[in-house]
């Protein structure tokens, strides 16, 4: 029966530092002369995330720790373990949620302004600015490119925050526009 199980990355790594990258892992089975030398690899989650398949290649998800774990098909029970660091992997956006400062979807002063807020999911996106454009009542009011709406006349006004990072996500709030004077 097998005895242990020493894990190793290619070349001695422990790492995965390209988005989206791989490492494949071996395993030194003990005894060497052990009837079954076939082993099931698996992947443990940790702070990181990966995926590792049948032949051992460990492909990168999201940045953190992981643990490969190849376990013997032999029944012993026997398993070895080698954690991986993956870094520089590529968090894109999946979804905004725009929404005005205290909650707030009118502007009902003379010239009034209201501050909108982006939520951007996941939290740990790699690039979680976004861009701030009006796309609907662009004669009714102007935005900043901190999401700062300030009102010209009245009537609604569709606002978007779209993802910096080029995933074209975006997220929308209609703003109402209330009280404005306007010159004769």
């Amino acid at each position: 029966p097998v005895t242990g199980i020493i894990i190793t990355g290619a070349g001695g790594a422990t790492t995965i530092n390209i988005d989206n990258g791989s490492l494949q892992l071996s395993q030194a089975i003990l005894p060497v002369d052990a009837t079954d030398k076939t082993v099931t690899w698996s992947i443990v989650n940790g702070t990181g995330q990966a995926t590792i398949n049948s032949a051992g290649l460990v492909t990168a998800v999201k940045n953190g720790t992981v643990t490969a774990r190849a376990t013997a098909n032999d029944g012993s029970g026997e398993y070895g373990t080698l954690v991986i660091t993956i870094s520089n992997q590529i968090e894109s956006v999946t979804g905004i949620t725009v929404t005005g400062s205290g909650g707030a979807t009118t502007i009902a002063t003379d010239n009034g302004s209201l501050q909108l807020n982006a939520a951007v999911l996941p939290a740990d996106a790699t690039d979680n600015t976004v861009i701030w454009s009006i796309v609907n009542g662009t004669s009714l009011a102007t935005i900043s490119t901190s999401g700062l709406v300030t009102a010209i006349d009245n009537g609604n006004v569709t606002v978007r925050a779209t993802a910096h990072d080029g995933s074209g996500v975006y997220g929308t709030m209609v703003i109402n526009i209330s009280n404005q004077i306007l010159p004769v």
